[in-house]
C-alpha cells in the first residue's frame, strides 16, 4: 500500500529555511509529482473534514 496525499504541510523545521524560497522549490517538486507540499506556517489552522 503506498499513501498518497492531495497535500502535505511540513511541520517542525529549523528557522534557518527561507520559507518563501524553499516553498518555491518544493511547488516544482509538487508540480512533478501531483502532491500538493508546502512548508507550514506558525500559527496556520487547517481545516479536516471527517
Amino acid at each position: 500500500m503506498r499513501i498518497r496525499p492531495k497535500r502535505a504541510l511540513l511541520v517542525g523545521m529549523t528557522h534557518e529555511f527561507d520559507h518563501a524560497r524553499d516553498n518555491f522549490y518544493l511547488q516544482q517538486w509538487s508540480l512533478r509529482e501531483g502532491i500538493d507540499v508546502q512548508l507550514a506556517y506558525d500559527g496556520q489552522r487547517v481545516v479536516v473534514d471527517l
